[in-house]
């Protein structure tokens, strides 16, 4: 329960020291997983295969500070969770952002 037959997870990176910014992006995807055993005649339940994007970028201000933002779950995919290949629910988790400035000495 919980473990998926496969996992990819795949990222890219792209770096300007000079200027200070740094931009990744970020792809990840698990194949589909059993969520609730079953028993006693009641079948198992999956989540279906969901594809997943997110992106941060980070730049350098400078006198020690860094303005972060981030995007997860762009694609915002359809969650499926399905018993005996019928499906019994289906949501969408939606986009999150984030943004931040640090400061270190």
């Amino acid at each position: 329960q919980g473990q998926s037959p496969y996992v990819i997870n795949a990222g890219l990176l792209w770096e300007r020291r000079g200027w200070g910014t740094t931009a990744q992006l970020l792809y990840n995807v698990l194949g589909r997983r059993l969520i609730e055993v079953g028993f006693t005649g009641v079948p198992d339940r999956y989540e279906e295969p969901v594809h997943r994007l997110d992106l941060a970028v980070s730049q350098a201000l400078g006198a020690g500070f860094t303005l972060k933002v981030a995007a997860t779950n762009l694609l915002d995919e359809e969650i499926v969770e399905t018993v005996d290949d019928i499906v019994v629910s289906r949501y969408r988790p939606g986009v999150g952002a984030s943004a931040s400035l640090g400061w270190s000495l």
